[in-house]
């Protein structure tokens, strides 16, 4: 494992209906292998919500959404191949 990439925004009100403390704010890991990907998907999930479940997107990547327990949304993307 060389390194993740972690990205940070804010989530207006207008974007997200019953904004409250947790989910105005959204969380983007980058991890470099899809296997890493989903190591960390169940991780953060467990206890919580997956949203979307990873899978390859038309863009190429393998992604998915996931509400953890906290109330925290988070995105894992992977452009990895392996």
């Amino acid at each position: 494992m060389d390194g993740y990439i972690l990205h940070g925004t804010d989530a207006p009100e207008s974007l997200r209906a019953g904004l409250v403390a947790g989910n105005n704010v959204n969380i983007m890991l980058e991890p470099d292998t899809r296997a890493d990907a989903d190591r960390l998907f169940k991780a953060l999930s467990a206890g919580g919500k997956a949203d979307m479940p990873l899978q390859v997107m038309f863009w190429g990547d393998y992604y998915g959404q996931l509400t953890d327990k906290f109330g925290i949304p988070w995105m894992i993307n992977c452009s990895g191949k392996s």
